[in-house]
């Protein structure tokens, strides 16, 4: 087998960039390589609690449909491992002893769960929470589980926890820090969120590692080196991510933790390729090699990678990127480079007792180079920004400190073009007054705000031209103060579930020239409005929560409320089609900027 493009790992990265090759070279031979057994799916949804719980059909994991693949002309080689790399025959040989020729070739293998180094973690009940099979095992056990210790504290800890809980397993979390998170995090910050997981039932154990598991084939508990036992059923440790490259050893790929490449993802061989979780590349913004691990930051890579393999442009790969998670009644966000190292300054913005804490990182030269927010996310697209416009910070610290102070203003400032007259004063060059910005709001109801992240995502990316034309009047993710009065277009995301609901999306419908529903909950009315297909008893089972919290008999989608103009569904919404339906409101009430 022999193709003109070859890419070895199905996830985002490589599905995207295959999508993005097909988009640009119509005809040329492609084929990807997967370990799994599964199509493209989304490894987002595995920790939804929607999914987790399983109030929505299990096949919306799916991202792409079996005939995406044909119809595109993509040959999807599942559950094939790649064992070697010969690049000067450029081959790769699989597990079966398949050879598979190719022209151009994208490493793309992500990473995985990194294993429990203890006796026993061979157990049944042991489990890590990365893949569909892997979360499939979970699943498969969570019925009958009654407790469950959980390894480790860091994103994967922390959504499982709030996951567990919510399906009513009593949990422990056993972490060697001091406190959760540590280093990453600050004690302020890491105190918040143990305060979050003991509220919602969690007990944290701290300085502590597991000596022993119990149990034959089957997990039974756990015994610590201090000699405390702990039943349970089942374990899920989250001790971090690893990326496999032993297998490309021989072929002379230069590695570290990563595949190195430089800011065209172009790696140490000719014609080959890397993307995604397995990437250490040259980062233009940070003026650092590093390695990230998230799904906005795979997906553009693929994008990336794509382009240049098919040669007609030679693209650099330039994003801030940023991860984010909700849960227990706490929004966490990482954007750019967060590790403290010593040489950094770090300005604090807020504080627990407020119930919003923010850490923003400056390097040596005075630009900001990340920040960790907690219940702080509006300004989370604000300081993507700042870093990636690499401005200096010198001076403005205690602005940066001050919560009075809008980062928005901040940044417009850095951004205000500058003129010098004669006596090498500079000021702020005049501008002529814009045409009239369209006025936006975002709204969110019942759903899990899935949307809202791929809009704050998508933003980043259009940030440039949106600031322009767009006047965000109100958005709770992008602003601290909103304002509700009269909106070009109003984007609805979620279901109505409460007559205070009924009554708000009336207001806004009242406000607005054009609304938009967007997302499933918003155009379907599911998957928030489950409830709607329970049996009687099931009813009537939870009906003291819908007298409790004065909640409608039946979930609403927005449609049945309100004149609805236009709808993007999707469980999240396709960013495409978000772009698509947006550019037709602006030509619609904008024609001038077509």
């Amino acid at each position: 087998m022999n193709y003109k493009y070859l890419i070895v790992g199905g996830g985002v990265a490589g599905t995207t960039a295959a999508e993005t090759i097909r988009k640009n070279d119509p005809e040329g031979s492609l084929a990807i390589i997967s370990d799994e057994p599964y199509r493209f799916y989304s490894r987002i949804m595995l920790s939804k609690p929607s999914f987790f719980l399983g109030k929505v059909p299990f096949d919306s994991v799916w991202l792409k449909k079996k005939e995406w693949y044909s119809d595109n002309k993509v040959e999807l080689l599942k559950g094939k491992v790649a064992t070697s790399l010969d690049s000067s025959k450029k081959v790769i040989k699989l597990d079966d002893g398949t050879e598979v020729g190719y022209e151009k070739l994208l490493l793309s293998i992500g990473a995985h769960a990194r294993r429990w180094p203890i006796e026993g973690a061979d157990k049944k009940g042991v489990h890590y929470y990365r893949t569909l099979e892997e979360t499939k095992g979970i699943l498969d056990q969570l019925k009958d589980a009654k407790s469950a210790v959980l390894i480790g504290s860091g994103f994967v800890s922390f959504e499982t926890a709030d996951l567990l809980r919510m399906a009513g397993k009593e949990v422990t979390l056993v972490m060697m820090e001091n406190y959760y998170w540590e280093p990453f995090l600050d004690e302020n910050s890491g105190k918040m969120i143990e305060a979050s997981l003991e509220k919602a039932g969690v007990k944290i154990i701290h300085k502590m590692e597991v000596q022993k598991i119990l149990g034959d084939e089957h997990v039974a508990g756990v015994i610590l080196k201090d000699g405390t036992q702990i039943d349970c059923d089942m374990i899920v440790a989250g001790i971090g991510v690893v990326c496999d490259h032993k297998w490309l050893e021989s072929s002379g790929l230069k590695r570290n933790r990563g595949i190195l490449a430089n800011e065209y993802l172009e790696t140490s061989l000719p014609d080959v390729y890397t993307a995604g979780d397995s990437s250490e590349f040259n980062d233009l913004i940070l003026g650092e090699v590093v390695q990230l691990g998230n799904w906005v930051n795979a997906q553009e890579q693929g994008k990336t990678a794509a382009i240049n393999m098919v040669g007609r442009e030679r693209k650099p790969f330039k994003s801030v990127s940023f991860y984010t998670t909700q849960g227990l009644g706490l929004g966490i966000a990482m954007v750019g480079d967060v590790r403290p190292l010593p040489d950094r300054k770090v300005i604090v913005r807020g504080s627990p007792e407020e119930g919003a804490y923010g850490r923003i990182f400056i390097d040596t030269s005075g630009e900001i180079i990340g920040a960790t927010l907690i219940n702080r996310g509006g300004e989370l697209m604000t300081l993507t920004k700042l870093i990636e416009q690499n401005i200096k910070m010198t001076g403005k610290e205690a602005e940066l400190g001050d919560t009075d102070k809008d980062l928005k203003m901040l940044l417009a400032t850095a951004l205000a073009p500058v003129s010098v007259s004669g006596n090498g004063e500079a000021s702020a060059v005049p501008v002529e007054k814009p045409f009239e910005k369209i006025k936006v709001g975002w709204f969110s109801f019942s759903c899990c705000e899935d949307n809202t992240v791929i809009f704050t995502e998508v933003m980043n990316d259009h940030w440039q031209e949106w600031k322009k034309i767009f006047d965000f009047r109100h958005a709770r993710v992008l602003k601290k103060h909103n304002i509700m009065d009269e909106f070009d277009v109003a984007f609805i995301e979620g279901a109505i579930a409460s007559p205070e609901h009924e009554a708000k999306l009336k207001d806004i419908r009242s406000r607005s020239k054009i609304l938009v529903a967007v997302g499933a909950c918003a155009v379907i009315g599911l998957p928030a409005g489950q409830r709607n297909t329970f049996t009687d008893d099931q009813k009537n089972a939870i009906q003291f929560l819908i007298d409790k919290f004065g909640a409608l008999p039946k979930v609403l989608k927005v449609a049945d409320v309100v004149k609805v103009d236009a709808d993007i569904p999707g469980c999240p919404m396709d960013p495409k089609v978000f772009l698509e339906k947006t550019n037709a409101v602006v030509k619609m009430l904008r024609p001038e900027l077509q």
